[in-house]
């Protein structure tokens, strides 16, 4: 499911997740974020939807905690820095160590994946 986090809102989303589901549990398994955080103005609104959508699974006590997975191309180390900073206020966060990724992925290619749980997770 595609969400435009700057426009969409969350409210309705719980609903619609159990709509069609094969577990009907309303649980998302993973947030799959992709080049989306390239001005500080975009870092707040991003964590905050990453935050509620990773607490949807704790509400639906699943057991099963949600992963954040965020690559991102480093465009600017101030953006990266910033994002980070947030995000850890609300996420345990790791990199994703170079032996996981493709070659267009590893150290010094331009671009870095993390993988964020919530805290208390």
């Amino acid at each position: 499911m595609a969400l435009d986090w700057e426009l969409d809102s969350l409210a309705a989303l719980p609903g619609l997740l159990k709509v069609g589901s094969v577990h009907q549990s309303g649980m998302i398994d993973a947030v799959i974020a992709c080049d989306c955080i390239y001005n500080e103005a975009l870092v707040d609104p991003f964590v905050r939807t990453c935050t509620e959508l990773c607490r949807l699974s704790e509400a639906a006590s699943s057991g099963k905690p949600t992963l954040c997975i965020v690559a991102q191309q480093l465009r600017s180390p101030t953006v990266f820095h910033c994002w980070l900073s947030e995000f850890q206020k609300a996420f345990n966060v790791w990199r994703v160590p170079d032996e996981l990724l493709t070659e267009d992925l590893k150290e010094n290619s331009g671009f870095v994946m993390h993988v964020g749980l919530l805290h208390g997770m």
